[in-house]
């Protein structure tokens, strides 16, 4: 019996991430690739609902079996099949149960497949008090403990319950036009002649596309018109303000995002050096920069903690995205949740205050400095900037001039620095802070 290629294909990208710790993104890219514009849509949602379910799915789970020793691969199978089962309304129980038997009965064999179906049917008998159990569970409730703690010292309930809200969402995609490579009439046009649904945004280059699956298969990303980049991350270079002739270090580049939009907004004439420390990533920038026509950027192979002598004061702009725990992206990113803890934010507290100390040293006397996260967490941003204005004589917060239309979006923007939020605004979870060196 044949499986869905829907259900195959969520199947190995869920096991990438449960199991080989793959960012969601890449293993779904990596598992799409062949099949059709409604099953990439299925396979999405599958894959995305049942990490962002995972805390009613193990308690569902937890309710319908006792048995001590289950396989990792036939717990992630019975959890898809209960994602399909209580949060969607249109997949018929007898695909969902067929197809469940199936992906583990090449594996695990007859026995195995046979408890999938005996664990499946008694949910559908338990469907009554499992729909209660699901609707008695509030979206503060798929949150980690932990992090509700962690977060609840910064934030009201009202703010954490929006979050969650917003977490269980699908995440909106935005795309920016390369005018390095079109104009933005030219790739409004070639979206109509391939029916990708989209609308403006108040970036007259940043486009919601309300047709994913469409826009996947249309080739317009991999010929370089369009870029993938969320409508808050396209605001740093706007933020940034660089001119023409100026030189840029985009200090953690990849995957080269930010780089690329200054190149636009400069028309190319802009000298960018895009550093990462990640021989491969530096290789996929090459690739992707000469794809976009950019001719006045280089991809380098550097760590943004460490100091390079030659870049003492010589840019105009340093661009510091740092990394970060990303919580303002759970939303398309829900594998984060998976892994993170409190000991790495603290971890990456320290990194993110070796990197803004080092990276400001290159830039030159009346230049930028741009600090930048997909987090909402505030020790990850307000207090690594305070902290490196009360430390340094020589950096100022500077001011930030977005275009007229973003106040439309949701965006604060005090003392020069920007704050998104997931909930509040039209993309993710971002934070910009502008600082100029006086002297």
């Amino acid at each position: 019996m044949s499986i869905s290629p829907a259900r195959k294909a969520a199947y190995c990208a869920l096991a990438d991430i449960y199991f080989d710790g793959a960012y969601s993104n890449y293993a779904l890219k990596k598992r799409l690739l062949s099949l059709s514009e409604a099953d990439r849509r299925l396979a999405t949602e599958i894959v995305f609902g049942t990490i962002k379910r995972d805390a009613f799915l193990l308690r569902a789970l937890g309710s319908l079996t006792k048995r001590p020793a289950r396989d990792r691969e036939v717990d992630l199978v019975l959890k898809m099949a209960l994602y399909q089962l209580f949060f969607t309304d249109r997949l018929p129980d007898y695909a969902v149960l067929d197809d469940s038997v199936e992906l583990v009965k090449g594996d695990a064999g007859r026995k195995t497949a046979g408890f999938v179906n005996g664990v499946l049917r008694a949910a559908l008998r338990k469907r009554q008090a499992l729909n209660k159990m699901r609707d008695e569970m509030a979206a503060v409730d798929y949150l980690p403990p932990w992090l509700l703690g962690y977060l609840g010292t910064y934030y009201d309930d009202d703010f954490m319950r929006r979050y969650a809200h917003t977490y269980q969402q699908s995440a909106k995609t935005y795309v920016r036009i390369n005018t390095l490579k079109c104009t933005v009439a030219q790739a409004c046009a070639a979206l109509d002649s391939r029916q990708i649904g989209y609308e403006q945004t108040p970036l007259d280059d940043v486009l919601k596309v309300t047709t994913p699956a469409r826009l996947s298969a249309s080739g317009l990303l991999e010929e370089g018109t369009l870029v993938v980049q969320d409508f808050s991350a396209a605001l740093l270079a706007y933020a940034a303000a660089v001119k023409p002739g100026q030189c840029v270090l985009d200090a953690c580049a990849a995957p080269g995002g930010k780089s690329a939009h200054v190149a636009a907004l400069t028309d190319g004439k802009a000298h960018i050096i895009a550093a990462d420390k990640h021989r491969h990533k530096v290789e996929e920038m090459h690739e992707r920069f000469f794809t976009l026509g950019m001719t006045n950027a280089e991809a380098i192979l550097a760590d943004a903690a460490a100091f390079k002598a030659e870049y003492a004061a010589h840019f105009d702009c340093v661009i510091a995205d740092v990394p970060c725990s990303g919580l303002g992206v759970i939303g398309r990113k829900p594998d984060i949740l998976l892994t993170l803890n409190e000991a790495d934010l603290n971890e990456l507290v320290q990194l993110q205050r070796i990197i803004l100390a080092n990276v400001s040293r290159y830039v030159k006397p009346g230049g930028m400095l741009i600090y930048a996260t997909c987090t909402i967490n505030p020790a990850e941003n307000d207090a690594i900037v305070a902290d490196f204005l009360a430390a340094s004589d020589n950096f100022a917060l500077g001011g930030i001039t977005l275009p007229p239309r973003t106040a439309e979006a949701g965006i604060v923007c005090t003392d020069s620095v920007l704050k998104m939020y997931p909930h509040t605004g039209a993309g993710d979870g971002f934070y910009i802070a502008k600082m100029i060196k006086t002297k």
